[in-house]
């Protein structure tokens, strides 16, 4: 069962409006300021949870466990506690939202002024005292386990099903080399092993934005991932520690320098990593940059990861996307067993199905057995 949400914001409310295939349910009312609150507490926790996985030596998930879950119920109840609208439609999609057991299709289009962690959004109730076991069970009843979630933004291209051709798939790399370099120190080899086959596709990587965007002019026109890898103080990515300008990269330099024709038929995705580019006001800039003409999203985190993790994840998913040949959403289903728990703070707000042809070298089934090993 596939379904899809759009919501807006409209002063201090905000419109919901449920849809499947087949039906298309009255829209009804919340209150916006009490979900802007209700997602402000469950990426607070999520910072946390962050932070002790980046700071303590052995870290563990569980303590975090219970305020997530009340803050995702929290946002459970915010999102069905109709103010105004059809409240028959509240009850009769939350009903279903209960009854859900396998991992189906979620589309949340978004105005962009409306933007919080759905993969968080909890259906259980907080207060039962649940048994954790340290796997991916204990994240039963949020959503991201009967969902895959994609956000997108209202005004996104469309896209057709089909794999785009590799003949025309370039990849272009931003990063923070010195981060980069000391994350990739730290990296099993076969993790090394595909970076360093992913780097050396066309159209390779730049360490400042001027030189990203020559190399982006280049390939502009052509399907394509763009992967940034820079810190970001959530007004904009750098790619080195200085105050140089060539560094920096805010909301409105990216319009400028990453940018494609408005009849393009081509289709790029953005991988953003090492930074919370999911959350809060840079997450809403992101959810619109990543949406114009050829664009089809992008992935972020809803929380800061180490840079160790983030190259170690970056690694994983880009060798499923560039060389086996994987959907955005089949990539990020593997990984979220695979890496767990931090796998979890990656968000999807980029077109689910997009995919590439894999090449013909024959290293997806060798690096296949190889992690079967």
């Amino acid at each position: 069962m596939g379904l899809r949400l759009d919501i807006s914001g409209r002063g201090d409310e905000a419109k919901l409006v449920w849809s499947d295939a087949n039906s298309i349910l009255a829209p009804y009312f919340i209150n916006r300021g009490a979900l802007v609150k209700a997602a402000a507490k469950t990426r607070a926790i999520l910072t946390e949870l962050s932070t002790h996985y980046r700071t303590t030596q052995d870290p563990d998930y569980i303590p975090f466990l219970s305020p997530l879950r009340a803050a995702g119920e929290e946002l459970w109840n915010v999102l069905f506690y109709v103010t105004e609208g059809a409240e028959s439609s509240a009850r009769q999609i939350q009903e279903l939202l209960l009854e859900v057991q396998d991992r189906d299709s979620l589309t949340i289009f978004s105005d962009a002024g409306v933007h919080i962690p759905w993969n968080f959004v909890y259906r259980g109730d907080a207060t039962q005292n649940l048994t954790p076991d340290g796997t991916i069970a204990d994240f039963s009843d949020f959503w991201s386990a009967f969902f895959q979630i994609s956000t997108r933004f209202t005004k996104t291209n469309l896209l057709t099903k089909k794999t785009r051709p590799r003949s025309t798939f370039k990849v272009l790399y931003a990063l923070h080399k010195d981060n980069y370099t000391a994350a990739c120190r730290h990296l099993p080899p076969v993790q090394k092993a595909y970076l360093d086959r992913l780097l050396s596709y066309e159209i390779g990587s730049a360490t400042n934005w001027p030189a990203c965007r020559e190399k982006w002019r280049r390939i502009e026109e052509n399907d394509s991932i763009l992967y940034l890898f820079g810190h970001s103080d959530g007004k904009m990515i750098k790619l080195d520690d200085s105050e140089d300008i060539s560094s920096q990269l805010d909301a409105p330099r990216f319009l400028t320098t990453f940018k494609k024709r408005s009849d393009t038929r081509s289709a790029t995705i953005c991988f953003v990593n090492g930074c919370h580019t999911a959350a809060g006001a840079f997450g809403e800039s992101f959810l619109a940059l990543t949406s114009g003409p050829g664009f089809q999203g992008f992935i972020g985190t809803e929380a800061e990861v180490s840079n160790v993790f983030a190259t170690t994840y970056g690694a994983e998913f880009m060798h499923r996307m560039c060389e086996e040949g994987k959907s955005v959403h089949q990539a990020m289903n593997e990984l979220r067993t695979e890496l767990f728990p931090l796998s979890m703070l990656y968000s999807c707000f980029a077109h689910g199905e997009f995919k590439v042809e894999p090449p013909a070298s024959g290293w997806s089934k060798v690096d296949a057995e190889r992690r079967a090993a």
